[in-house]
């Protein structure tokens, strides 16, 4: 009766480790698209009392696809993906669930949670209007080289440029200053953006 006792028990403490550990298990399904030909992929998470990254785990990509999975914090923690062969970082906000990732060669997306998606969408925001206000510097100076710059035109352009700067400023702020979000988003944002804000003030197009 005792040794019956004692393997219900400790069939009992393994039911509860590892319904303790589904509670806290992760995966990430990962695919590389638009031209990104990385062989592996490296995942970090950031720890804020030492100010620095942990590498977790890494991941061969075979025909484009890559995972990784495990256990992690229930609280939300900063993570990073970084890819073999140049600097490019794809980051998140790492919780219990299931992730999906798509990395271009310039940008990435990811869904999993609100706050990885708000993430990706300010980071495609931000290449979007990288992009944007340089094809618009470029017609300042054609215009500028060819004299073809009017008053009226010039005052368009800067219009255009000063609009882009600020709504980049604006998303980014209200992420940085969102009460609501996880400290680890806040931080993420700050990280990530904080620049785009001071940019607005200062960036022209000359």
């Amino acid at each position: 009766m005792r040794i019956f006792s004692f393997i219900m028990i400790l069939a009992a403490l393994v039911t509860v480790s590892c319904s303790r550990n589904d509670s806290r298990r992760f995966t990430l399904d990962g695919r590389t698209v638009n031209g990104r030909t990385s062989q592996v992929a490296y995942l970090y998470r950031y720890l804020p009392g030492y100010g620095k990254v942990q590498m977790l785990d890494s991941a061969a990509i075979e025909d484009g696809r890559f995972r990784f999975e495990g256990i992690c914090d229930t609280e939300p923690v900063e993570a990073y993906v970084r890819f073999g062969g140049d600097d490019f970082i794809a980051a998140f906000v790492l919780t219990p669930g299931r992730f999906a990732m798509n990395a271009g060669k310039n940008g990435y997306y990811v869904s999993g949670n609100y706050e990885s998606t708000r993430i990706s969408r300010l980071v495609c925001l931000q290449n979007d209007v990288t992009i944007r206000r340089a094809a618009l510097r470029n017609e300042y100076s054609s215009a500028l080289a060819d004299s073809t710059l009017t008053r009226a035109k010039s005052d368009s352009l800067f219009a255009a440029y000063r609009g882009l700067s600020h709504r980049l400023s604006d998303e980014a702020s209200a992420a940085i200053a969102d009460s609501t979000a996880s400290a680890a988003f806040r931080s993420l944002a700050r990280r990530l953006f904080y620049h785009a804000t001071e940019v607005a003030a200062t960036d022209t197009l000359r």
